[in-house]
C-alpha cells in the first residue's frame, strides 16, 4: 500500500510551490512598507505657521460726557466720537453709544444688541448698539465714575 511514490512526490512539490508563493507574498508586503517608511522619512517637515494676529488686547473707553467707561477689544476701532457719542467698529462688529436717544433702530445692524443702561449718579439713560459678542465684556466692564 504504500510502496507508490508519485502522490507523495507530488504533494511534496505541491508544498514547496505552496511555500514560494507565501514567501513571495510577504516579500511583497515587507518591500511596500519600506517604500512607505523611506517615503516619510524622505519629506522634510513644513513650518508650522505662525498665528496672524496675537492674542485680543484690551483698551478702556472713558467718555466724560455720559461719564461712562468701559474696555473694548484694541482692534476695534474709533470711527466717531462725541462729548455724547461714540461709534467703535471693525469689520465683522460694532460697538456704538449715545448719552441721547438717536433716531438709530437696531434693525440698521445686523446681530446686535440694544442696550439702555442708566446712570446712577445722573439718572440719564445710555444706549448701547454692541454686537451680540461684545455684550458680556461691556456689561462686565462698564463702570460709571463721577467727575
Amino acid at each position: 500500500m504504500f510502496n507508490k511514490k508519485g502522490p507523495y512526490i507530488i504533494l511534496i512539490m505541491l508544498v514547496i510551490v505552496l511555500f514560494f508563493i507565501l514567501g513571495f507574498r510577504a516579500g511583497q508586503g515587507v518591500e511596500k512598507t519600506n517604500k512607505m517608511i523611506d517615503l516619510a522619512i524622505s519629506q522634510t517637515p513644513s513650518a508650522t505657521p505662525a498665528p496672524t494676529s496675537g492674542p485680543a488686547g484690551f483698551e478702556t473707553y472713558v467718555s466724560k460726557g455720559c461719564m461712562i467707561s468701559f474696555m473694548y477689544p484694541d482692534y476695534l476701532q474709533i470711527k466717531t466720537e462725541s462729548t455724547k457719542s461714540a461709534l467703535l467698529f471693525n469689520q465683522n462688529q460694532i460697538l456704538a453709544f449715545s448719552c441721547e436717544p438717536t433716531a438709530t433702530s437696531s434693525s440698521d445692524f445686523i446681530d446686535v444688541a440694544v442696550l439702555t443702561k442708566l446712570h446712577p449718579q445722573t439718572n440719564n439713560t445710555i444706549y448701547f448698539y454692541i454686537d451680540k459678542s461684545l455684550q458680556t465684556l461691556l456689561e462686565k466692564t462698564l463702570e460709571f465714575p463721577s467727575k
